[in-house]
Order: C-alpha cells, then sequence, then structure tokens
C-alpha cells in the first residue's frame, strides 16, 4: 500500500496549517503532512483539505489532526528523508511511500 505525503518545514514559522506557495491540489491529495523543523520529524498530521489561495498565492491545510498510530508515524520516520540538499529552500515537498 503506498501513501503520499506532503512535508513542510517550520523551522521558521513554527506553525504547520501554516500559509505555503506550493501545489495546493497536490497538498490536498495527500495522506499526511509531516511537519519538519531543523532537520526531525516533529509530528504526523492528517488533515481535511487546503484551503483557496490568498492573495500572495499561498495555501494553508486546514483541520489537522495529529496521528496517534505508531505504526503510521513509525513508518514515516523510518521512511521519509526530511534533509535537504545545500542551498535547497523549498518548504514544502512531496514524497510517495
Amino acid at each position: 500500500m503506498s501513501m503520499e505525503v506532503v512535508i513542510v518545514n517550520t523551522t521558521d514559522s513554527g506553525d504547520p496549517a501554516g500559509w505555503w506557495y506550493g501545489d495546493d491540489k497536490h497538498a490536498e491529495s495527500c495522506d499526511y503532512l509531516v511537519e519538519e523543523n531543523n532537520g526531525k520529524i516533529i509530528n504526523v498530521y492528517t488533515f481535511s483539505g487546503t484551503s483557496e489561495k490568498d492573495k500572495n498565492g499561498r495555501f494553508s491545510f486546514l483541520n489537522l489532526v495529529e496521528v496517534k498510530s505508531s505504526i503510521i508515524v513509525d513508518r514515516i520516520k523510518k521512511d521519509v528523508d526530511v534533509s535537504r540538499k545545500r542551498g535547497e529552500q523549498n518548504s514544502v515537498r512531496y514524497c510517495t511511500l
């Protein structure tokens, strides 16, 4: 069973729901949201969708609920690489497991 996750870097904002630049439709199709902060996975969430883009072209995640299932969280922590290449700045990334 494959799943797709969206990874957001909250090192500066501290807010996984946030206001993000990126493909809101791709994000909305993901199964889980992974919050990454300073190169570590902080939390894994489910969400109900994404907002309309604001006037600056940013969207946010709606109705975040922290995933409590250790099976899902452990799989994501094992299989998702949140490291960044030198100079990589995109705060929203996608990964298929």
